[in-house]
């Protein structure tokens, strides 16, 4: 038995469930739009604060290895300035210590004259003494006492005493 369309009940479950998706296709389609431009706006800030922070990376990389770039003259610089200062200090120092030898080259000249001196001088006195315990001793052997009062009287007639 043909039946009518109306009267099948396949019909009306078909046509309710096409009404139904009719029905809640618009609302389904903008909840899904929603959603998927809710997501769409979170992905973009994600990446716009990506791409902030990767700017930022960069300018603080660039400042760092600028920072190292400064780092490194200074080091050398005072790696240089070291080199001058230890070479200045080097110079200064032998300067030092060549005028401390001078000093006491000069000083050593002066104690070796001091005692050569002092040594002639007591050969000197040695010798005088030497010379006038000889002579007194020859004296005595050689002049008498008449002798030795002509020599006082003729020294004392000399003086004009």
């Amino acid at each position: 038995m043909p039946t009518s369309m109306l009267e099948d009940s396949t019909f009306w479950v078909a046509s309710s469930f096409i009404i139904f998706i009719l029905l809640t296709l618009k609302p389904l389609k903008e909840f899904f739009n929603t959603s998927l431009e809710n997501k769409i706006d979170l992905i973009t800030k994600e990446i716009d604060e990506s791409s902030q922070l990767k700017d930022q990376s960069i300018k603080i990389l660039e400042e760092i290895k600028q920072k190292q770039k400064d780092s490194d003259i200074l080091v050398n610089k005072i790696i240089e300035d070291s080199k001058i200062n230890t070479i200045e200090y080097e110079k200064d120092l032998k300067q030092r210590l060549k005028s401390t030898l001078e000093k006491r080259e000069i000083n050593f000249q002066q104690r070796i004259n001091n005692e050569i001196s002092k040594a002639e001088q007591d050969i000197k006195e040695l010798i005088i003494e030497t010379s006038i315990y000889v002579t007194q001793k020859r004296i005595e052997k050689n002049i008498r006492t008449s002798d030795n009062n002509n020599i006082i009287l003729n020294s004392l007639k000399k003086i004009n005493f």
